[in-house]
């Protein structure tokens, strides 16, 4: 409706493209340091991939983050496969803390209607595991997280984090044009809503959802091609919720085909 689009993103001979000046500067600037890459000294360039290692790292917490943007998914992993040269795989331990004011405490009532009960200061400590590793075609990443969460007004730990959290994904590159990949989160106990004069505390087991992934490109006309995407969530049909009184859909099946000009 905008009329905006990502055609510059496509190999397409017939696209005009806008040259300015900052564009041609960097080009230039683009190939002379690609040209003098091998001649300057490794160090530096394995403390710049350890600094981006370090704060892609700090932003995949297990809750939020870049782990709920499907782009900086993919980009996240593309930049821990390019870092992950060890022939032992990369194994990362971190910590966080973050402290919450104002934070309101929402509740059904009486009529089941959620209203706000509690105006409080909250904090949450997480702490974080990772393990890459690259094979020749497959890649595996293992995460576990550790969370220590309290409500400081009402002495709880705080709604609908969990315990513990855990993460495995396995993506096999069965040749450049065909991917599979595996994925199993596992989320540990919550408490979904505190306990109070008209209702009793309501706490949710831990679940654990298995989604797969099929990625196929079949080349087409000269620089055309179609890519071809599967994707199955909560392959296992899992019964669980993310909040009280909503529950999440089962098994889901998605397929999406993409034709690149």
């Amino acid at each position: 409706p905008n009329g905006c689009d990502i055609k510059e993103i496509f190999s397409n001979k017939t696209l005009k493209k806008k040259k300015n000046i900052f564009g041609v500067l960097f080009s230039i600037i683009d190939i002379l340091v690609r040209r003098l890459e091998p001649f300057l000294p490794q160090k530096n360039k394995k403390i710049c991939l350890e600094k981006a290692y370090n704060w892609t790292i700090q932003r995949l917490n297990g809750l939020d983050g870049l782990g709920g943007i499907f782009p900086a998914m993919v980009n996240s992993l593309i930049a821990l496969s390019i870092s992950n040269q060890s022939p032992i795989g990369k194994i990362k331990v971190s910590a966080s803390f973050k402290d919450y004011e104002n934070l309101i405490l929402w509740q059904p009532n009486e009529s089941f209607k959620y209203v706000p009960i509690n105006v409080s200061s909250a904090e949450r400590t997480s702490y974080n595991f990772q393990y890459l590793k690259d094979f020749s075609n497959l890649h595996m990443q293992l995460t576990y997280n550790l969370y220590d969460s309290l409500d400081k007004d009402i002495d709880e730990k705080l709604l609908y984090v969990p315990d513990s959290s855990a993460s495995l994904l396995l993506v096999y590159k069965l040749n450049n044009l065909t991917h599979y990949s595996l994925n199993y989160k596992l989320v540990g106990d919550r408490i979904l809503q505190y306990q109070s004069s008209f209702a009793e505390q309501v706490n949710d087991k831990s679940y654990g959802l298995v989604s797969f992934g099929i990625s196929n490109v079949f080349n087409w006309i000269g620089e055309n091609s179609i890519m071809l995407n599967l994707t199955v969530d909560n392959l296992l049909d899992e019964e669980y919720i993310s909040t009280i009184g909503y529950p999440e859909p089962g098994r889901s099946i998605k397929f999406t085909l993409e034709y690149r000009l």
